[in-house]
């Protein structure tokens, strides 16, 4: 079982999994020991890194990390996105330029369409054609309400899911 420390909320378990609902903030992390690594949110960007805890990440050799991110003060939370054109993305968010957009996210941000281009109105309209964008991103949207969960799993990979823990669904992205 593994084991969660530190700036983070959603959290209603010791299992390394991050809900929908939940988030790490800068200096927390999520371990799991029969992996022997831990995921932490750092002042750059967030990594994996062999070891249970952060105790030694200062002379550990870093696994797969996000992107650097610029946040003035060096202050990130790393969570689910809810913008409509990113809902269910996993990302890492500058926690003090919280206009900007997110540093890092789990599937290709997109941008949806603004105007419908069907001359007749047989064609589909706006809304339906952003809710396809949504759906062939795999972010949420009108046919696709179920919820995401983030899980540390044995096998040492950082994975998103669709589903709960207790019911998974479809792996949507994994760490490398």
């Amino acid at each position: 079982m593994g084991r969660i420390s530190g700036a983070q909320i959603g959290f209603t378990s010791k299992d390394p999994i991050l809900k929908e609902s939940g988030s790490i903030s800068t200096g927390g992390f999520m371990s799991n020991p029969v992996a022997d690594k831990h995921f932490v949110v750092g002042p750059l960007r967030a990594c994996l890194v062999p070891g249970i805890n952060t105790a030694n990440d200062s002379t550990q050799t870093t696994g797969w990390c996000t992107s650097s991110g610029t946040d003035s003060q060096g202050k990130y939370k790393f969570a689910f996105d809810t913008a409509t054109a990113n809902a269910g993305n996993l990302c890492l968010f500058n926690k003090t330029d919280t206009t900007k957009p997110p540093v890092w996210c789990a599937l290709p941000q997109i941008t949806l369409q603004t105007t419908a281009t069907s001359t007749t109105s047989a064609g589909p309209g706006l809304a339906d054609i952003q809710q396809q964008q949504l759906a062939a991103a795999k972010m949420k949207n009108r046919m696709d309400t179920e919820p995401r969960f983030a899980i540390l799993r044995d096998d040492g990979k950082l994975c998103m899911y669709k589903g709960t823990p207790s019911t998974p669904g479809e792996n949507l992205w994994c760490s490398p």
